[in-house]
Parts: structure tokens; C-alpha cells; sequence
């Protein structure tokens, strides 16, 4: 994911290089402070479970993963998939929106690691759990989105 980020920031640098015109003008932006825009980012993540597995997955979602997310203070938003190439897409908020990426440890996720860890009993069982879950999936994708918010009144 990283990867094919820089290369299209390479490319997008690369198409502005030699045009006279600085990147912020190029697109006709007055130079100064950088706005933002008013919306909440997210990691999407698609999952296709291995046939016969789907429902020993959302057992381990539902018994394990929700209540650790949940102590955690993590609102992760799941989809079930009736028709299509995956069986669930899940919404994981980013509070701090895309830097969070480069974040070395995420504290959020390190709670759900601690709690996932008091539900299993222990690190080993906790690993184990996480290892069955993962020989669950067929494969997956990910993909960084937002959700525009209404402007404010």
C-alpha cells in the first residue's frame, strides 16, 4: 500500500516538474496554509474466507475481536457481503486520519491486543486464536478511504 502511494506521489511530482509553475498554483490554489478537508478516513478492508469457514470466522469475530474493539474504544464497522468477490468489508476508523499510517505502534490497537489477550486467558492462547483466524481467510485488500461530512451550518 505504502508503496503505491509514493509512486503516485513520485508521478504526480514528476508531471508538475518543469511547467513553470509551483504544485499549489499549478492547480490554480493561492500559496499559504493548507485547509483541510471536513472528513473521516478509514482502512477498508475486504476479506474472502476460505469456503466452510465463514462461520467460524464471525464466531471469533463476534466472541473475541468485537468485545476486545469495544473495550478498546475501536468502532470498527462491519459488512457482510451477499453477492460479490468478498464475504465482509470492514470500515476501521483512523481518528487521526492518514498519518495515522506511520504510526510505529497504534495506541488504540495496542488496548484491543491487551483486552484480546484478557478474553483468551493468555499470550499463547490469544496467538493461537489470532493464527486460526488468519488460516480462515482466502485473501484480502485493503484500501485507504473517507466519508465526506456535511459542512457545518
Amino acid at each position: 500500500m505504502r508503496k503505491s502511494i509514493l509512486t503516485a506521489a513520485a508521478f504526480a511530482l514528476a508531471t508538475t516538474m518543469g511547467v513553470g509553475a509551483t504544485p499549489a498554483l499549478a492547480d490554480h490554489h493561492e500559496a499559504g496554509e493548507i485547509e483541510r478537508q471536513n472528513v473521516d478516513w478509514y482502512q477498508l478492508t475486504m476479506t474472502k474466507f476460505k469456503p466452510g469457514k465463514i462461520g467460524r470466522a464471525r464466531e471469533i469475530i463476534n466472541d473475541y475481536f468485537d468485545k476486545a474493539l469495544k473495550t478498546a474504544g475501536i468502532e470498527a464497522k462491519a459488512i457482510h457481503v451477499n453477492i460479490g468477490d468478498y464475504d465482509q468489508i470492514t470500515l476501521w476508523p483512523m481518528k487521526a486520519g492518514p498519518d495515522q499510517m506511520s504510526w510505529r505502534r497504534n495506541p488504540e490497537f495496542a488496548k484491543a491486543w491487551d483486552a484480546l489477550k484478557e478474553l483468551t486467558g493468555s499470550e499463547e492462547k490469544r496467538q493461537e486464536l489470532v493464527d486460526e483466524f488468519d488460516s480462515l481467510i482466502a485473501y484480502e485488500k485493503e484500501s485507504l478511504v473517507h466519508i465526506d461530512r456535511p459542512e457545518a451550518e
